[in-house]
């Protein structure tokens, strides 16, 4: 695995921990676990290839988590807002 994906599924396992300790905190915790399976996915796959894929695969994967974050960080700048 890139060390770069390790640290990025670190910071996601560490938000996943914090968010999930919270209460009343279900939409996030299940955004961070799609987030993460998003990640191991990608993980095993580039695992399992001795080369890196195009870029053509590569792009709307990174273009998928993106999304998936801007959604996670939206969820909880709503929650901030209510109060």
């Amino acid at each position: 695995m890139l060390p770069t994906v390790q640290l990025l599924r670190l910071d996601v396992e560490k938000a996943y921990q914090y968010e999930h300790g919270k209460p009343s905190n279900a939409e996030t915790v299940t955004q961070l676990t799609e987030i993460r399976k998003m990640i191991d996915g990608l993980t095993d796959m580039l695992s399992k290839k001795d080369h890196l894929p195009p870029d053509e695969y590569l792009k709307p994967k990174e273009a998928d988590l993106i999304k998936a974050f801007d959604l996670a960080i939206q969820t909880e700048s709503s929650k901030l807002r209510k109060d």
